[in-house]
């Protein structure tokens, strides 16, 4: 057998047998979408690392990388400053709010904290739901690619498989196996991001020998921090990549980690790991795209289906560690690529599940199903969120990162402001969130296809939506007072 797919197989296994020795510790609904909030904060700040950064990280920046060149730092850059704002301004306020409101979800809690707003309830479900079935989609896409890259499945089958292993563990063990897959899972992605370029560099004669064959590439935008681009243009491009670092801030799949901290303390522990992880992280997936610039020629990566017509560029980590390390090693390190869809749509899963039972079902329709029902027909929606997924999955055409930055920007351009504003803003009301929630949801659909070519939506409708929510909460404040 494949000594690849051993690896691999051997990863799927421990995988599922998580999701089973975690099914115990699931007794009521509250372990199933927090862990009863009480998992240690360094496993929890695992989980949001691994969660936080899904296939896009281990695919989709490398791939660009090698694509675009150094100006992919500013991705890289602005990823890790929000990831470090995120946990220094949110993460501790946020958690002791939602405790004090007992509430479960990000929707519950807005709708807690302004006046038990069944509106502000319904549609930050609904956009919840909208935006990460587009993301849970980008993730089984992302695993389609990886199977086919590796081991010669077709795509279709290789995207039914990821499904069924992401569904079956998650329906299984929620959130107690999330969080300890996402161990995993996170160490495996920084492994495979440090040690894959790491190599390619020894095995070219070291570092000053790669630098030199960087600096030998003919196309001068390449090593151009802002890809040729002058004046405006190229403060169009940094707005592209630092932007994504304002997503962090409305992600509900990292912000429920947070909101799972048993203590304070525990968010000390958090942030060690958080910040120690992002460096080796992120910086090695814009070296390994680097690395396989200068390692492999145009015509070594066509005819892989790298580049070329018809190429898939996320095809590149996979084909990389093929080539570099043993097979075995290859296989448990393209494991970590798979691994990193799956410790995302895992977590969405519960995201969106949550929204359904416990936001929609239970809390907006006032359903009151008892604990074993409840855990029930969670795990359904388990089910039927995978399905829709994978149809969307099978229709979308682009890129992971295209898939990703689609509802990365929509969640993070809606939820953002208004978590930012719940915690640190007064004045913000109920009126302004329901304003946020429309803006910040509609702008990014409207933006996306009309304006995207201007401003990235990741940046120009978050901006827009805090003064959207702010104006609107001071106009109808007196309004709000006097009902």
């Amino acid at each position: 057998m494949d000594e690849v797919l051993i690896g691999f197989i051997v990863y799927l296994v421990v995988m599922l047998g998580i999701g089973a020795w975690s099914s115990k510790d699931n007794s009521n609904n509250e372990d199933w979408l927090l862990g009863g909030r009480k998992i240690n904060g360094y496993l929890l700040a695992f989980s949001e690392r691994a969660s936080g950064e899904s296939a896009w990280l281990v695919l989709g920046l490398p791939a660009a990388a090698l694509m675009v060149g150094i100006g992919e730092l500013y991705t890289a850059v602005g990823s890790m400053i929000g990831i470090i704002v995120s946990w220094v301004f949110v993460a501790k306020p946020l958690r002791n709010e939602t405790l004090k409101f007992g509430a479960l979800t990000i929707p519950q809690y807005l709708s807690s904290r302004f006046g038990d707003c069944k509106v502000v309830l319904l549609l930050s479900s609904l956009v919840t739901i909208f935006f990460y079935i587009t993301y849970i989609a980008s993730g089984f896409g992302a695993a389609g690619t990886m199977f086919e890259a590796t081991f010669g499945i077709d795509k279709n089958t290789g995207m039914l498989l990821g499904a069924g292993v992401v569904g079956l563990y998650t329906m299984i063990g929620g959130f107690t196996a999330v969080v300890i897959t996402d161990m995993v899972q996170a160490l495996l992605m920084v492994a495979a991001l440090t040690i894959l370029p790491a190599v390619g560099i020894y095995k070219m004669g070291g570092i000053a020998v790669f630098l030199d064959k960087l600096s030998l590439i003919e196309d001068p935008t390449y090593l151009s921090l802002n890809n040729g681009n002058m004046g405006i243009a190229a403060v169009t491009f940094a707005l592209a990549g630092l932007s994504w670092g304002f997503g962090y801030l409305g992600q509900p799949h990292l912000l429920t980690r947070y909101m799972a901290m048993p203590s304070d303390d525990d968010i000390k522990k958090g942030k060690i790991v958080a910040f120690t992880w992002i460096g080796p992280a992120f910086l090695g997936a814009i070296l390994l795209g680097l690395v396989a610039k200068v390692t492999f020629s145009q015509e070594i990566l066509v005819a892989a289906k790298i580049l070329g017509e018809g190429g898939n560029s996320d095809g590149l980590m996979p084909f990389f560690a093929k080539n570099m390390v043993p097979m075995l090693l290859a296989g448990v390190l393209i494991s970590g690529a798979i691994a990193a869809m799956m410790s995302t749509a895992d977590t969405q899963l519960l995201v969106i599940t949550s929204a359904v039972t416990e936001d929609l079902y239970h809390r907006f329709m006032g359903k009151a199903p008892g604990e074993k029902q409840l855990l029930m027909l969670s795990r359904a929606i388990t089910i039927v969120v995978c399905v829709l997924a994978l149809a969307l999955a099978f229709q979308w055409r682009e890129g992971v990162m295209a898939m990703v930055s689609y509802a990365w920007g929509g969640l993070g351009s809606t939820f953002g402001p208004i978590i930012v504003l719940s915690l640190y803003s007064a004045k913000t009301n109920r009126n302004g969130v329901i304003a946020g929630l429309l803006f910040g949801s509609i702008g990014t659909i409207v933006w996306k296809l009309q304006l995207q070519h201007i401003v990235p939506e990741r940046f120009s409708i978050f901006v827009l939506n805090f003064v959207v929510i702010y104006v609107v909460s001071l106009l109808t404040a007196k309004k709000e007072q006097s009902a």
